[in-house]
């Protein structure tokens, strides 16, 4: 009776054993799942932050070049204003000078 009770006792030392191993592979895979997902929200949100802010530095980059282009649009007006009020004056000077050639060379004759 006592090696039947011992095989008994093993068996149900053996089932127990077998159901504890499928719990905790049945544990492990959960886990498993759980990471996967975790990570998988992980790089979404990595992904999602990434975009966010690649879209906000092409914001500001875009900002400033449209700023530089507007900087330099209204430097160039200035200095097209100053080439003009440049030009006038030396074209009065040049035609006052032409002039005072003729009346100087009418009066000698």
């Amino acid at each position: 009776m006592v090696k039947a009770e011992a095989f008994s006792r093993l068996v149900d030392l053996d089932y127990k054993m077998q159901e504890s191993s499928q719990r905790l592979e049945q544990e492990l895979a959960k886990l498993e799942k759980q990471y996967q997902q975790k990570r998988q929200e992980m790089i979404q949100e990595y992904a999602g932050k990434i975009k966010q802010e690649t879209d906000e530095a092409t914001r500001q980059i875009l900002k400033q070049g449209e700023e530089e282009v507007e900087r330099i649009k209204k430097r160039t007006l200035e200095q097209l204003e100053q080439m003009e009020t440049n030009f006038m004056t030396y074209k009065d000077q040049i035609a006052d000078q032409i002039l005072a050639r003729i009346f100087d060379i009418k009066r000698e004759r």
